[in-house]
């Protein structure tokens, strides 16, 4: 098994303008990867304890509540990185959402 890790964490917000029905505005953020790591407590992965980013299937979703999930996108993180033994990282994942009224209509990942 690996570490355990909430279903859901809050990693980066942006909050639009008032737009009414038919409008649009544009909302950009950027997430570094180290911020979605899981602390190993338990010594599973890391002797003694530290952060980790664990290989598999990670979903960034854009929601406009903690449970109206307007748009999202999958990424695969190929093996653990381990952030005890990083000095500096620059891994991120940035979106540029483009927001509808109560929807997301459409999205650009890098």
């Amino acid at each position: 098994g690996g570490i355990e890790k909430a279903a859901a964490n809050l990693i980066a917000f942006e909050k639009t303008d008032s737009i009414e029905p038919g409008e649009s505005q544009t909302k950009s953020f950027t997430i570094n990867k180290e911020d979605m790591a899981s602390y190993d407590s338990e010594g599973i992965k890391i002797s003694g304890g530290g952060y980790i980013l664990e290989a598999g299937e990670y979903t960034i979703s854009l929601r406009s509540d903690s449970h109206t999930v307007l748009g999202e996108e999958k990424f695969t993180v190929d093996e653990d990185i381990d952030y005890n033994r990083l000095v500096q990282t620059c891994d991120k994942w940035s979106c540029d959402f483009r927001v509808k009224s109560d929807r997301a209509i459409g999205k650009t990942w890098s």
